[in-house]
């Protein structure tokens, strides 16, 4: 008896299984935004951004690279770091622990929908995607969703390109789009 039911499991222990690796494993191909999007996080799941050119200019375009570059390097009169980003830009927290990454490409656009846990909490995020003569890079990270360090709607493009920084939360958002309609993207 005890085989018997066994073996009636089987197929749906199977058929999760297959479900759960599809679902992990999205595979792109390697000229496509999502692909650019998926090495980007899968990079930077534990360890955080890359913080060199070579690296940087990989996943995103030439000006997100400058400024990241410049963010990174930034060492005030007094020694220490002036940088904006006090908090990983890719993670959207100090300490990276990306998983269970999922991507999503609308058909009508070359923007990336990002959705991974992290700690226990969902992240999401727009990756806004350019075709360079490299290839597909990231030109903006727009955060959205509840967990976000920053508001909904706020671009790393954005923050880096303020003078001076400002305290969190900040409420900058990405332009002809509103933080509702940025909620109503779902994953």
């Amino acid at each position: 008896m005890n085989s018997i039911k066994k073996n009636r499991h089987n197929p749906i222990v199977a058929l999760s299984l297959v479900f759960l690796l599809t679902a992990c494993e999205q595979k792109f191909p390697p000229d496509s935004p999502e692909y650019v999007v998926q090495a980007l996080y899968s990079d930077s799941a534990t360890k955080g951004i890359p913080r060199d050119r070579a690296a940087l200019s990989r996943y995103f375009d030439g000006r997100l690279t400058e400024l990241l570059l410049n963010d990174f390097n930034c060492i005030g009169a007094d020694g220490k770091s002036c940088g904006l980003l006090y908090f990983d830009p890719v993670a959207q927290t100090k300490e990276p622990d990306i998983t269970d990454l999922k991507l999503f490409k609308p058909e009508e656009s070359n923007d990336v929908l990002v959705d991974f846990m992290q700690n226990g909490a969902e992240y999401k995020a727009i990756c806004a995607m350019v075709k360079t003569r490299d290839g597909w890079r990231v030109s903006d990270i727009i955060y959205y969703g509840a967990n976000q360090i920053l508001d909904p709607g706020a671009s790393v493009m954005t923050y880096l390109s303020m003078q001076t920084p400002l305290p969190p939360p900040w409420h900058p958002t990405v332009p002809g789009m509103s933080p509702e309609e940025l909620e109503k993207l779902h994953l």
